[in-house]
């Protein structure tokens, strides 16, 4: 065994075999990458930790990149569905994720390299697709003249 714990990257281990006689096999040769570090990941969108909207779509993109165990791929749960195989290319991802609706989605973003170390980010968005509903609507006073003041009042709430 090494003497030290080996670094991250490619490592080549060499053997032979030897007999009492002395005669010697070929060498053989296998190579190994050694990681512990998790890909990097950056979620560019949505941008904020907490978004509220009343679209039922949103658009998750970034980048992501693993020096040592390359290719990284990408997960995105907690929707109104799940995309286990998002695209990556050049490390990038964009992907149009449904939600649900009149709830709060909190949605995982899960980075795995090919050694399996994994980088995640959480985003939580918000949906109300709800119309805010008016009511109590006066004018006083009323009738009005012509170029006097008047006070409009209205109470809205959101459901």
């Amino acid at each position: 065994p090494p003497a030290e714990n080996l670094a991250d990257g490619e490592h080549t281990v060499k053997v032979y075999a030897m007999d009492y006689d002395g005669n010697k096999s070929k060498e053989a040769s296998a190579s190994f990458t050694i990681d512990t570090t998790p890909p990097t990941l950056n979620v560019t969108s949505p941008a904020e930790e907490t978004t509220k909207t009343n679209q039922l779509t949103i658009t998750v993109a970034g980048t992501t990149n693993d020096e040592t165990s390359s290719p990284v791929t990408i997960a995105i749960t907690g929707g109104a569905q799940s995309y286990p195989n998002v695209t990556v290319s050049g490390g990038s991802f964009s992907q149009v994720v449904q939600l649900k609706n009149n709830d709060t989605n909190t949605l995982v973003i899960t980075a795995t390299d090919s050694a399996g170390q994994v980088t995640t980010v959480q985003r939580i968005v918000i949906v109300n697709t709800n119309k805010p509903v008016l009511s109590d609507i006066s004018i006083v006073p009323n009738p009005s003249d012509v170029g006097g003041g008047l006070t409009i009042s209205v109470t809205a709430r959101s459901p």
